[in-house]
């Protein structure tokens, strides 16, 4: 036989298809040990890898997610009425909230010298020489200015310092982790016309220390020169509504309302209907709100988000800036300057598909998404953030669509304090970082080359089916491949044409079975 001839053959006999024989062993003990380790396999891959551990899903451990908060209520604090303005921490809500349940208040401070705390170790003395001038103590309120004194008309004698005359400081910081170790700064810059009055990001950008989450006030409604006293409460509160005294029931808070009422029922602002009388801050905001016109120049306004993540387990950090590039007078293009993390709200808006306009009216929330894709394998230049950019409100929702949030601004006038009350409605911008990195691994290798050999296995299944169920003359293909043996040693143990040895169990059906 040539060349030709073999490849013919091997060309021919590729396509032929070979099935195992299979051999029915009537041995009990051996099938009940069969069967059991079969059933134990069986019920382990149903309940718990199929029903507990529910391995018939697709999992996706980190989900998209946006939060927003806002908290509601008056109380009293003394004779004092308060609202969220003064109780709630942070004003503009996100993923932490506080409620401010008791307060421990230092009134009146302001710079000077005054003597330090006596429990402050070092503090006590009985001379000048104790004290050491300049000296500012970890442990302590300010710096010393050499001199002692008595402590607040007390016998005995602290050292002086230069300070406020009593520190309280609060500091407030998240941590965030997710997939890879990252770290995400913002800054946001631009000005804007609101009346008359310039405004820059001091005045609209929330929270100024920037973050995961920053904020940029664009339209604001703003009740102003509101003091602690009586007025009328708003018609819309539940049972504020009234024609005489005895509908207002005395010291009652609503929690929808805004105040404490007194138990009188009085004229609505010069209206002729009449409402419950209350205790707040007045005027209320329902009433005298005013507002303000949008910041049409905020469509310009540049978000600078600079985001750093490390892979420990590779050992690799990579951030979104590059090299010292000027950011002041880039901006982002995903073709040609991937490197410059310097985005403009009308950008950033357009690509999430919203109306920036539309946005100035209600608010609302954007998520700017950076993906981290990387194949360690190849150079490091080709691993590089993306950016997806998505509105994550629900903005269909007429109850709670859009984003705002209210904070107090306050000031003394004739002796009485008063404040502005600010109802901001802004653009939320979420940063959400996701990471994956690979790296060639000869273990996840082996494994998955395993498994890829292992399902070659479904092809002689599925075939054995379709070969013993819809070909013509199953039963004889059937009772070639199945032989059945038993402790008869008079029973013969092959058939025509098939040949059973301890080397091969091939039978040949060409000859006796029309394909």
């Amino acid at each position: 036989m040539g060349l030709k001839g073999v490849i013919v053959e091997c060309f021919v006999g590729f396509w032929d298809y070979e099935t195992a024989k299979v051999m029915v062993v009537k041995n009990r003990p051996l099938g009940i040990i069969y069967r059991s380790v079969q059933f134990l396999i069986v019920t382990y891959f149903t309940w718990y890898v199929f029903i507990i551990q529910k391995a018939y899903q697709e999992i996706e451990t980190g989900p998209e997610s946006s939060i927003y908060t806002k908290m509601n209520g008056v109380a009293l604090s003394g004779d004092t009425v308060q609202d969220m303005v003064e109780y709630v921490r942070p004003s503009e809500g996100g993923d932490v909230i506080s409620a401010i349940l008791r307060k421990e208040v230092t009134h009146n401070q302001r710079q000077g010298v005054c003597a330090e705390h006596f429990s402050v170790p070092g503090a006590n003395c009985t001379e000048d020489s104790d004290c050491t001038p300049q000296e500012i103590g970890m442990q302590g309120n300010g710096k010393r200015t050499g001199l002692c004194v008595p402590y607040y008309n007390q016998t005995f004698k602290t050292c002086q310092i230069k300070s406020w005359y009593v520190f309280i400081i609060q500091k407030a910081y998240q941590e965030i982790e997710t997939g890879p170790e990252s770290s995400i700064y913002t800054k946001m810059n631009g000005v804007a016309l609101s009346g008359d009055t310039v405004q820059d990001m001091v005045e609209y950008v929330r929270p100024s220390e920037g973050g995961d989450v920053i904020s940029a006030i664009l339209r604001k409604e703003v009740t102003h020169n509101q003091r602690q006293g009586v007025c009328a409460e708003h018609f819309s509160v539940p049972g504020a509504n009234c024609t005489e005294d005895s509908d207002c029931t005395p010291q009652e808070i609503g929690m929808q309302g805004n105040g404490k009422r007194t138990g009188l029922c009085v004229p609505y602002y010069n209206q002729t209907f009449k409402t419950c009388q209350i205790k707040s801050w007045c005027p209320i905001e329902e009433f005298a709100a005013v507002r303000e016109p949008a910041l049409k120049e905020a469509i310009n306004f540049t978000v600078f988000i600079k985001n750093t993540v490390h892979f420990p387990k590779f050992r690799v950090l990579r951030g979104n800036t590059k090299g010292k590039k000027n950011l002041h007078s880039c901006t982002y293009n995903a073709v040609t300057n991937i490197y410059c993390p310097v985005f403009t709200l009308g950008y950033i808006a357009k690509q999430a598909e919203e109306n920036f306009t539309e946005l100035c009216e209600t608010g609302g929330v954007i998520g700017v998404f950076i993906n981290w894709k990387c194949n360690l394998d190849l150079d490091p230049s080709e691993c590089y953030p993306q950016y997806a950019f998505r509105r994550l409100d629900l903005r269909k929702d007429l109850i709670s669509s859009g984003y705002n949030y209210r904070f107090g601004k306050y000031y003394s006038r004739n002796g009485s304090e008063y404040r502005s009350l600010v109802k901001a409605f802004g653009m939320r911008i979420d940063v959400i970082v996701h990471g994956e990195a690979g790296k060639f691994s000869i273990i996840p290798t082996i494994i998955n080359m395993v498994a890829a050999m292992t399902s070659v296995g479904i092809c002689s299944f599925l075939c054995d089916w379709i070969l013993l169920t819809f070909i013509d003359k199953n039963e004889i293909y059937s009772d070639v491949k199945f032989d059945g043996i038993t402790s008869d040693p008079s029973r013969e143990l092959a058939t025509e044409n098939t040949t059973v040895s301890q080397d091969s169990t091939h039978t040949d059906l060409s000859d006796n079975v029309q394909l």
